[in-house]
């Protein structure tokens, strides 16, 4: 899940520009996605100067592993 951090954004809208799905908008001076659309390209990840987009994975429980044989 892309998730963005208010505290490191200072809206200069770089994400906005580069998603291809349009899905980052800029409200109140700081980016926000508008719905769940994502093609997890990551592009807003990798643009962004601040810092303020990163990636937020689920921790797996052990149970769901699989040890390879």
């Amino acid at each position: 899940m892309i998730c963005i951090m208010t505290s490191k954004c200072i809206g200069c809208t770089i994400c906005k520009q580069v998603c291809s799905t349009g899905n980052i908008q800029i409200v109140d001076g700081k980016a926000q996605r508008i719905a769940a659309t994502c093609d997890f390209c990551l592009a807003c990840v990798h643009h962004c100067p601040f810092h303020a987009i990163g990636l937020k994975t689920e921790k797996i429980q052990k149970q769901d592993t699989v040890t390879p044989k």
